[in-house]
C-alpha cells in the first residue's frame, strides 16, 4: 500500500469521524432550541446507526458467520441507545416540564404493551423494516435513538424521585437478559438484510429465523423482569 492510499483511507476515516461529530452537535442544538424534535432527532439517529454500521462490518462478509455478524452489529445497537439516552436526560435540563409530559404521554402507550404477544409483535415489526436492504439500519436507528432518548427521561425522573438503585439497573438495560437477547435480535434482522444484498438466501432465511425466536424469548423475559422491577414509574 503506497503514501497516497493510506492518506486516502487516513481521509475517509477523519472525514466519517468529523461528520460523526457534526451529527451529535446537530443533535445536541436540536434539544437545546428546540426540545424533544421527533423529526431531526431521527434523520440524526438514522444516519448515526447507518455511519457506525458501515464502520463495524466489513463488505467482506465471507469471513463471518451469521453469529458474528450479529454481535458486530449489536454493538453500534448499543452504543446508540446510550447515545439517545444522554441527549434525553440533557432535555430534561433544559426542558424538565415538559420532558415529565412526553414521559406521561408514552407511558400511557407502554403500558398496553405489558404482555409478551404485544411486545414480540411490536419488536417485530421493527425487525422486519431492519430487514430492508441499504435502508433497514436507518430505520433500526429511528427506532432505538429515540427508545434510548426516552429511556433518558425516564432515568431523569428515577433521579428526581432518588431512586438510585433503580436508575443504576435501568441504565443497564441494554446488558440485561431481555436487553441483550433483543438487541442481538435487531443484529440478526440486520445480518439478514445483509444476507438479502448479497443474494446469500440460505443464510439469509438463518440469521432472520434466528432473530424471530431471539425476540421471542426476549419478550417474555421483558415482561418478567417488569413484574420483578418498577424501576420507580
Amino acid at each position: 500500500m503506497d503514501v497516497k492510499t493510506l492518506y486516502s483511507v487516513f481521509l475517509e476515516i477523519r472525514v466519517k469521524i468529523l461528520l460523526l461529530i457534526i451529527l451529535l452537535f446537530t443533535l445536541a442544538l436540536t434539544v437545546y432550541h428546540l426540545g424533544y424534535n421527533l423529526l431531526i432527532n431521527s434523520v440524526v439517529y438514522g444516519l448515526l446507526l447507518l455511519m457506525s454500521y458501515k464502520l463495524l462490518v466489513k463488505k467482506n462478509m465471507n469471513k463471518y458467520s451469521p453469529l458474528q455478524l450479529a454481535i458486530r452489529i449489536w454493538v453500534p445497537l448499543v452504543i446508540l441507545m446510550y447515545v439517545g439516552i444522554f441527549f434525553g436526560l440533557l432535555y430534561t435540563v433544559f426542558y424538565h416540564s415538559e420532558s415529565m409530559g412526553v414521559l406521561e404521554e408514552i407511558g400511557k402507550e407502554i403500558i398496553k404493551l405489558k404482555n409478551p404477544e404485544r411486545i414480540f409483535l411490536f419488536n417485530l415489526s421493527r425487525g422486519i423494516l431492519a430487514i430492508i436492504p441499504y435502508i433497514g439500519p436507518f430505520i433500526m436507528g429511528i427506532a432505538l435513538g429515540n427508545s434510548g432518548f426516552i429511556m433518558g427521561i425516564a432515568l431523569r425522573k428515577l433521579l428526581d424521585l432518588e431512586y438510585y438503585k433503580d436508575f443504576i439497573i435501568m441504565s443497564l438495560v441494554p446488558f440485561h437478559p431481555y436487553g441483550f437477547l433483543e438487541l442481538l435480535s435487531y443484529g440478526f434482522f440486520l445480518t439478514g438484510s445483509l444476507y438479502i444484498r448479497a443474494r446469500k438466501w440460505k443464510y439469509m432465511l438463518i440469521s432472520i429465523f434466528i432473530a424471530v425466536l431471539v425476540l421471542f424469548i426476549a419478550a417474555y423475559l421483558e415482561v418478567w423482569e417488569l413484574e420483578v422491577y418498577k424501576y420507580g414509574v
